[in-house]
């Protein structure tokens, strides 16, 4: 939550990506059933916040070193990992960015965990309903929780569930939005910066 405090998702909206985009603070995109609006054009840019939030966690300025890995050969990715680098420095946490062979990426991220800290990764607008964004956390948080030092939220996977048991599509919406603000507000494993 530091991290996603520490970042400014419009700067990065405006400069990198030129203005082609919209920040966010949901996984899944505007438009598609079961996406909290609320969180649509929304960021949490607030470095104060983010320096508390770390003070709480018990780290020091200068005392925390991340990595990031992105993939080799510049562009966005590497461009974004830069600037949140700049970011994560204002509020006092080194980032090491770490690029890694495009071909070798997804497997380092899998089979190389004690390798990185975070990384930047873009997600295709594909998910078309909650019963397809019920998947993508089904699978994604056990995926992308195994590190130790993360923990897996059993009460997301079973929100995950809870939604891919019903057809009905305000039901499906309702347990969603209820996912969506506790993954942001207490089970934070990834910051969606921009759609």
């Amino acid at each position: 939550q530091a991290i996603d405090y520490a970042i400014d998702d419009k700067t990065i909206v405006d400069t990198i990506l030129q203005g082609a985009g919209t920040p966010m603070l949901t996984r899944i995109p505007s438009g598609v059933n079961g996406c909290n609006e609320d969180l649509v054009g929304k960021y949490n840019y607030d470095p104060e916040k983010a320096k508390e939030l770390l003070k709480e966690a018990g780290y020091e300025p200068g005392q925390l070193t991340l990595t990031c890995i992105v993939g080799a050969g510049g562009g966005p990715r590497t461009d974004a990992a830069q600037m949140i680098g700049g970011y994560l420095e204002a509020i006092g946490v080194t980032l090491e960015i770490k690029e890694v062979d495009i071909a070798t990426y997804a497997s380092t991220i899998t089979d190389q965990p004690e390798s990185w800290d975070f990384w930047l990764r873009n997600f295709g607008s594909g998910i078309g309903n909650a019963p397809s964004a019920h998947d993508y956390f089904a699978t994604n948080i056990p995926m992308n929780c195994f590190i130790d030092k993360q923990d897996s939220s059993a009460k997301m996977l079973d929100l995950a569930s809870k939604m891919g048991e019903t057809m009905d599509d305000t039901e499906r919406t309702a347990v969603f939005k209820e996912l969506q603000d506790y993954y942001l507000n207490e089970c934070l494993y990834s910051c969606p910066l921009v759609q």
